[in-house]
């Protein structure tokens, strides 16, 4: 699955094969700030 953040940059959560979310999974996503590329994760907790 495909979220955007509130600028507008793309990023991917992990889903199960059955298409599912993950009841434990991590966002990345990758971002160009001032020519720098960063990498930022955001771990979620559904539990």
């Amino acid at each position: 699955m495909t979220f955007y953040d509130n600028n507008l940059n793309k990023f991917n959560i992990f889903t199960k094969k059955d298409g599912s979310i993950l009841r434990n999974f991590y966002i990345y996503f990758i971002y160009i700030n001032h020519h720098h590329i960063e990498a930022t994760c955001v771990a979620l907790n559904f539990e």
